[in-house]
């Protein structure tokens, strides 16, 4: 998973050929205790981690992770992982960050039938909001069959009202989506196996400098939807 993300960004920066380049690249893993802990690994670049607030390695943006509920014995902090990524771009001189926080359940996913959901919350902060503003979102997932469903309600805060809902069913993709420019974000992750099996759930988010045209990040959003589709498997469904 971690190898799709970082090369469907490239593939973005590539598709849009508008004299852009991958400047940067920022990873942390571990599982979701060690988020809360401050014990991820970094794996590129160094970022900097306070308790359960992670930071990435160009000190741009904050990662926190508030609470998870729902799931059964089988699906815990510690055997849920987590892989937290950066990738920067410049796109005709305009720099762009595309992040991404992404969650593998444990064995062959989180399973349950009708009524069983499973929630993860976490806010994303932008250090220096005078420079960059969160402007989009995207979600993605990866299921066994093609009943499970996430949805990622998006809002500025924990009780703010929602900003945005996206809804990833049987594998499908959302986004990304245009969200009025904020300076931080808190996810409500919601995981429905409907009898399936849900192994991964990514969600994406993009920082732009201010101003941005609409038409360019209008560009930007239909060239990292056809990049995302191709870069994904034929079929993201596996076999049982």
């Amino acid at each position: 998973m971690k190898i799709k993300n970082i090369s469907r960004y490239l593939f973005v920066t590539a598709t849009l050929g508008l004299s852009g380049t991958a400047l940067a690249a920022w990873e942390a893993t571990g599982s979701l205790a060690q988020w809360e802990s401050g014990g991820l690994t970094m794996v590129y670049g160094t970022g900097s981690q306070t308790g359960g607030t992670v930071t990435d390695g160009d000190n741009d943006m904050s990662f926190k992770f508030d609470s998870m509920s729902g799931f059964d014995s089988s699906v815990s902090a510690s055997n849920i992982m987590i892989t937290l990524t950066e990738v920067e771009t410049k796109m005709n001189g305009i720099f762009q960050d595309v992040y991404t926080v992404g969650f593998d359940l444990p064995g062959a996913g989180f399973t349950g039938g009708s009524g069983t959901t499973g929630t993860l919350n976490y806010e994303l902060s932008v250090i220096n909001s005078s420079t960059d503003l969160l402007n989009s979102a995207r979600l993605d997932s990866v299921v066994v069959d093609s009943a499970g469903n996430v949805v990622s309600s998006i809002s500025k805060t924990q009780s703010s009202p929602q900003l945005l809902l996206l809804s990833s069913t049987g594998g499908s993709s959302d986004g990304p989506s245009a969200i009025n420019p904020q300076n931080s974000l808190y996810v409500h992750d919601v995981l429905t196996p409907n009898g399936d099996f849900i192994n991964h759930v990514d969600n994406q988010f993009t920082t732009v400098p201010e101003p941005f045209t609409l038409g360019m990040l209008a560009i930007g959003f239909l060239a990292m939807g056809h990049a995302s589709r191709r870069i994904m498997p034929g079929s993201e469904k596996l076999m049982v």
